[in-house]
């Protein structure tokens, strides 16, 4: 008796934690197009950063791990947004915002410049706006970036090594709901 008592309170606990939990008509389709394609992208192995977080991407320190093949450059629309570039890596995600996909991904420019940046997607994987947060070039040691990525706000710093003291500039971004960042 005391069994069937608590196998019905049991119940009753999981029929009502579960109740809502049912994705909507048609979400269910959506949720398994979206896993698909993070799947069929690496992206679903890829890891998410948490924020904040500091990308002090350069020669020094970076690997050129996960380098992107053919189909993954193409589904990611690199190609027409950054020309002559051939080798593209892709480094983390991050949770900006619920409305978009936030990917860093790296790539070399030559053979003396690497390029760190943070790339926001819609779900179709369409470009919505690009950052540039990270930069190192070894020809001259001239000049370097490095950002902070916060949940409310990138901070860039860009170095010039030009002059006989290093000159540091900080530009700050918001990122709106649509996902483009705006210099504050």
């Amino acid at each position: 008796m005391k069994t069937n008592k608590i196998f019905t309170t049991v119940f009753i606990l999981v029929l009502f934690f579960s109740c809502g939990n049912k994705p909507k008509q048609g979400q269910e389709t959506e949720i398994a197009l979206a896993n698909e394609k993070f799947a069929e992208l690496g992206i679903d192995k890829l890891q998410i950063k948490d924020l904040p977080l500091i990308d002090s991407t350069s020669f020094d320190n970076y690997g050129f791990a996960n380098k992107l093949n053919q189909t993954q450059i193409q589904a990611l629309k690199l190609n027409g947004r950054f020309n002559d570039v051939s080798d593209f890596y892709l480094n983390y995600r991050i949770n900006l915002s619920e409305n978009v996909i936030s990917l860093v991904i790296s790539y070399q420019k030559g053979e003396y410049e690497l390029f760190t940046v943070l790339i926001n997607y819609d779900d179709d994987y369409n470009i919505i706006d690009t950052l540039d947060i990270a930069y190192d070039e070894i020809a001259e040691s001239l000049s370097r970036i490095i950002s902070t990525v916060q949940t409310d706000k990138i901070l860039v710093e860009r170095f010039n090594y030009m002059e006989d003291e290093s000159v540091s500039e900080i530009s700050v971004y918001n990122i709106d709901t649509l996902g483009v960042f705006q210099m504050k």
